[in-house]
């Protein structure tokens, strides 16, 4: 079973009872959050297997499945109090033991985005897994896509919580950015994205708040 097959699969029929109630509409909804939930357990066991495996090209069907649903469902993650965690360690098994593949990498930073963007409210990420961004960044220095999507991650990870600021300066997550804005001048993406990250670790940096 693949880890979208449990929404390929699923029935969204109606049932309407008699007085005029929807029923299906609510049956609708629960079956299918249902099985968006369990295409999310799938999704992670994948990750976790695959990756112990070295199967890219699960890894990478799996990776992009997930970034598309996080993007699709702001709620995935709010119904299970173990999910994010469990995804966020899976996303972290991934950058480090998939660290030469660059499209791998570069689909686990946009999942840690959409994961900041929309889960994580003022919540610290392991430092593990800001350090495994930054050593992703370095270990590629020479692949725009890679840099573009590693500056916007770690600037979405110190915008949705000031707490990541500081463990994104330990990891040195400015020499990354910084080094990825100077390789890549003629890129405007990665510029675009390396200003903004600068602009957060600054802003949130407890040095310059009060």
């Amino acid at each position: 079973t693949g880890p979208s097959d449990a929404l390929g699969s699923f029935d969204r029929r109606a049932a309407q009872v008699d007085g005029g109630f929807d029923m299906g509409s609510t049956m609708r909804s629960q079956g299918f959050r249902a099985a968006t939930n369990q295409s999310l357990k799938n999704i992670i066991v994948h990750i976790n297997e695959d990756t112990n495996h070295a199967s890219a090209s699960k890894v990478v069907d799996c990776l992009e499945d997930l970034v598309d649903m996080l993007i699709n469902d702001d709620d995935l993650l709010k119904q299970d109090p173990n999910d994010l965690a469990e995804v966020i360690t899976a996303i972290t098994k991934t950058l480090q033991n998939q660290r030469d593949h660059e499209h791998i990498l570069t689909l686990a930073f946009a999942a840690l985005s959409s994961i900041a963007l929309t889960e994580l409210d003022e919540q610290e990420l392991p430092a593990e897994t800001i350090q495994a961004v930054v050593d992703a960044m370095y270990r590629h220095p020479n692949c725009p896509t890679l840099q573009a999507e590693g500056c916007f991650s770690l600037f979405n990870l110190a915008t949705c919580s000031s707490f990541n600021t500081t463990p994104i300066i330990a990891a040195d997550g400015i020499g990354a950015v910084v080094s990825a804005m100077q390789r890549h001048s003629d890129q405007p993406t990665v510029q675009r994205n390396g200003c903004y990250a600068l602009g957060n670790f600054a802003s949130n940096h407890t040095a310059n708040t009060t």
